[in-house]
């Protein structure tokens, strides 16, 4: 529990670092959009493929291929929550639709993988990587849907993203005799190495670039935030123990699920007919927030268990 929280707080003083690097203009919009760009083009690949480069073993393949179902099967349940809420509430269309892409996915690659890098090294960045497959998967296609329910999905973003090539190339090396040449290897880890620190700098100079009275309202900016961080990870922890989950692969999970919304979601919420502003709104105060939100999350699941 302690050195779990002490990586966090390691983590988001990083991001603080970005935050004053924000507010004083050295990493611009314009900087934090190419650094984004390159860590999710450039140096996540690395990092996946470099996890990914092991000795085969089949209970690896077992936990890919039960953190797989899993992952899905609770997506289907967010749908599900989703679908039920749209004829529930009544709030405007564009920000109900941007509302239902923030709670179903969440910040992986900039606050999912560092926290579980930092707390179970390659091991963490492999299983999230396997887990990527369905987000990325179901960001291209039903993400698309929710936001513009006339759109088809978009296969040709789901199969050319660079962070599935990674996967792809990393699972292929995994199992197979396969192993990375020394010499190729050595540079891919170093390259790999920089995800982390970029991620969460991209992360603080992104939240330094919006005000703290304009991102608190609406209400449901608040409510949206907290179902996301809070209410899905809390629900999912006795369903867990429940199944008789492992520990590790539990812990994963919740992670995962309590994850806040992506840095990238006004962008893509507004270019598929959503609300973006709303959707940036959400972004901001469900990173802050999840300072403290991740730290609860482990501490609920460590008291739990123990």
């Amino acid at each position: 529990m302690q050195k779990a929280l002490v990586e966090i707080v390691i983590l988001f003083i990083i991001m603080f670092f970005g935050f004053i690097l924000g507010k004083v203009n050295i990493v611009d919009e314009k900087m934090s959009n190419k650094l984004s760009t390159f860590v999710l083009s450039g140096t996540f690949p690395a990092l996946i493929i470099t996890s990914m480069d092991r000795d085969f073993a089949i209970d690896t393949l077992k936990n890919s291929a039960y953190l797989l179902t899993a992952t899905i099967i609770l997506s289907v349940i967010i749908i599900i929550f989703i679908e039920i809420e749209v004829r529930v509430r009544k709030n405007p269309e564009k920000e109900m639709t941007a509302r239902h892409f923030l709670m179903l996915f969440g910040n992986t690659s900039f606050m999912g993988i560092p926290v579980l890098n930092a707390l179970y090294g390659n091991d963490g960045v492999f299983y999230i990587s396997m887990m990527s497959i369905v987000f990325n998967f179901l960001m291209f296609s039903y993400g698309v849907f929710i936001l513009s329910r006339n759109e088809k999905a978009n296969f040709r973003k789901i199969f050319l993203n660079p962070g599935f090539i990674g996967t792809l190339i990393g699972f292929i090396i995994f199992i197979t005799p396969i192993s990375l040449p020394y010499v190729i290897f050595r540079p891919l880890e170093w390259c790999g190495s920089m995800t982390i620190p970029l991620a969460l700098i991209v992360a603080g100079s992104i939240i330094s670039r919006n005000k703290l009275s304009e991102i608190i309202r609406p209400a449901s900016v608040w409510t949206t935030s907290l179902i996301r961080l809070i209410l899905f990870p809390v629900i999912l922890i006795p369903a867990l123990l429940f199944l008789k989950t492992d520990i590790f692969l539990m812990s994963i999970l919740v992670i995962i699920f309590a994850t806040p919304a992506p840095l990238t979601a006004g962008a893509f919420v507004g270019n598929y007919g959503g609300d973006g502003y709303f959707a940036s709104k959400v972004v901001v105060l469900s990173n802050l927030l999840s300072l403290v939100t991740m730290a609860v999350m482990i501490w609920i699941f460590t008291a739990v268990i123990v």
